[in-house]
């Protein structure tokens, strides 16, 4: 619909339905004059523009204070999910990464990975990498905590037999030097203790 209702000094005064933008000079739902420019709407009415004004995003051809449910702030644009591989959605916004206390989660940041799942170098993985232990839900360095020894690549409380507690690892046998005690492996120590009770002498090993 082209405006005729209206002038002002000459020009005309559009008044286009409320659903629809004044797309310099016509009536219609989106801007198509300059594909470029985008609707914005000013004192209740939708105008093309150049731009939306920060922090503004842009949906479907219109400038919007946020971008509805099911989409994500992608750079101030309303997109399904990030366009960027590298790039995260964090409370709604697509991130470099995310939050010390969150992990990539399929490109989402949450708090938790889904089930059978382990946080992994901040994002959620089958398994931890190589040099790092895991631990509940989570890869670390060192055990420690409630789970302090190391069973294999997994931390844990106790080692359960017929694996011995050499230090903080989980062992099938004690090492060189070591000698089992129980369900511990402990250092041998050679020094020789003698007690003289009068002519008798007792003598024994001692571990540590």
């Amino acid at each position: 619909v082209r405006c005729v209702q209206e002038t002002d000094n000459g020009q005309c005064k559009l008044q286009c339905p409320e659903d629809q933008v004044n797309d310099n000079g016509l009536c219609r739902y989106q801007c198509k004059l300059i594909p470029t420019q985008v609707a914005r709407q000013i004192d209740g009415k939708w105008i093309c523009v150049n731009a939306c004004v920060n922090p503004e995003v842009l949906f479907e051809g219109r400038c919007q204070q946020k971008c509805p449910v099911g989409t994500v702030d992608d750079h101030f644009v309303c997109n399904p999910r990030c366009t960027k591989p590298e790039e995260v959605e964090e409370n709604g916004k697509c991130i470099t990464q995310c939050s010390v206390e969150l992990v990539n989660n399929d490109g989402k940041c949450t708090s938790t990975c889904d089930a059978g799942e382990v946080k992994n170098r901040g994002k959620c993985a089958t398994q931890c990498d190589s040099d790092l232990f895991k631990n509940k839900d989570e890869c670390v360095d060192v055990c420690s905590g409630e789970n302090p020894l190391h069973n294999d690549r997994e931390c844990v409380p106790k080692c359960l037999s017929p694996r011995l507690t050499e230090g903080n690892r989980c062992v099938d046998k004690c090492s060189e030097g070591m000698v089992q005690e129980g369900d511990q492996c402990k250092k041998s120590c050679d020094d020789t203790y003698t007690d003289v009770l009068g002519v008798k002498t007792v003598s024994y090993t001692h571990l540590t």
